[in-house]
């Protein structure tokens, strides 16, 4: 914690925290989200922290199958084996304590809210962690909960003792909407538009594919059905990928590809909901299409209560129509991510984390629209 400087950070009686706390004896298994991205499955690892003879900390690189020390991974190690690198330990030690440490209200409204039912929570890092009633907590990226051991209460928040490393997630936006069969139109529609991108510079590259026009926060990506996808599609309310890549005439290609992006972008929003997430009543959250007559982002105005999601779109609000649901189908809703970028322009030569977004993704009933979709068959005759 003082290597990342955190210990000024949580001294502040400013804000009220509750943070988790790993004693050194669980300070292992920690999937390095970097290594993982190596071709060679040789460089990918695991971290065991510990604590050297100078009272430093050093992490011993394992491997993920069989907890193997590796010798020879691909970050630079010292002759006994662990990873010594300052720039490498304080960026995932930082990734860890932004993952463990919640900024909250205060101590009461925390305890009220867990109360009420809210198990899903943001973190410091905008890293969402999952807090059920008997005391167990987990990341995206944990394996199993981990049990809070011991409970600390300060004047300026709770500490708590658990028995691990709470985990961030290494699945990406794209590994999610690309793997699913129920999210193929939606997906299909991105790919065409090439909102999924890797575009390594000198410095930076990406794992994998990120969305392009994500920022370091948090956000929630609703995703229609197949079936409400194409419906709206007959209606004429938005192009097919068909329609697009057959059409000769670039200016009307150009056309048809802004109302799907347009149409997509409203898809995605600023800040995760979950289901057990924080209790709203039509909270108004911005998307990322923007009002080209204001320059302002659309929203969407989401309600989230009784263990339910449900959302008006921009062309619904004031009817009191209920625009989509979040479908409660198991594998459907809930689904964590982080898109990341690393600190080279070759993943095989990064060492570090050098930014990120989380998403967390939903399955939702029907499609969301900022206007009212022109011709005979408007929105208010669905």
């Amino acid at each position: 914690m003082t290597d990342a400087q955190f210990v000024y950070y949580l001294r502040s009686l400013k804000s009220t925290y509750q943070f988790f706390v790993t004693p050194n004896e669980y300070m292992k298994d920690y999937v390095d989200p970097v290594a993982k991205s190596y071709a060679s499955e040789n460089y990918r690892c695991n971290l065991e922290f510990q604590l050297t003879p100078q009272n430093t900390v050093a992490a011993v690189p394992t491997r993920t199958s069989d907890g193997t020390v590796i010798m020879d991974n691909g970050f630079p190690l010292g002759s006994n084996g662990t990873v010594s690198n300052s720039s490498i330990l304080k960026n995932r030690l930082e990734d860890i304590l932004n993952c463990q440490t919640l900024v909250t209200e205060s101590n009461e409204a925390f305890e009220a809210a867990r109360a009420g039912g809210q198990e899903y929570f943001i973190t410091k890092g905008y890293a969402p962690v999952r807090i059920t009633q008997d005391n167990k907590i987990s990341g995206a990226g944990n394996e199993r909960p981990l049990t809070v051991s011991k409970i600390y209460n300060k004047e300026n928040g709770n500490t708590y003792l658990i028995d691990g490393i709470l985990q961030n997630t290494t699945t990406s936006i794209y590994d999610v909407l690309s793997s699913k069969d129920d999210f193929r139109e939606f997906y299909d529609m991105c790919a065409l538009l090439g909102i999924f991108v890797n575009n390594p510079t000198s410095s930076t590259v990406a794992p994998g594919r990120k969305v392009k026009f994500l920022n370091q926060y948090h956000y929630t990506v609703y995703v229609p059905t197949n079936e409400a996808i194409r419906e709206a599609q007959a209606k004429g309310w938005i192009p097919t990928v068909g329609q697009i890549e057959n059409e000769g005439d670039q200016s009307v290609r150009d056309s048809l590809e802004n109302v799907m992006e347009r149409f997509v972008r409203y898809h995605f929003q600023d800040n995760s909901v979950f289901i057990k997430g924080e209790k709203v009543e039509n909270k108004a959250y911005l998307t990322s299409t923007i009002n080209e007559a204001s320059n302002k982002f659309y929203p969407v105005y989401v309600t989230n209560k009784d263990g339910n999601i449900t959302l008006v779109d921009e062309a619904d609000y004031g009817t009191g129509r209920v625009s989509a649901r979040v479908v409660k189908t198991e594998g459907m809703y809930n689904l964590m991510t982080r898109d990341m970028t690393l600190n080279s322009g070759d993943k095989e030569k990064a060492t570090t984390i050098e930014a990120y977004t989380y998403a967390v993704i939903h399955q939702i009933d029907d499609v969301l629209w900022f206007e009212q979709p022109k011709g005979e068959n408007a929105k208010d005759q669905k």
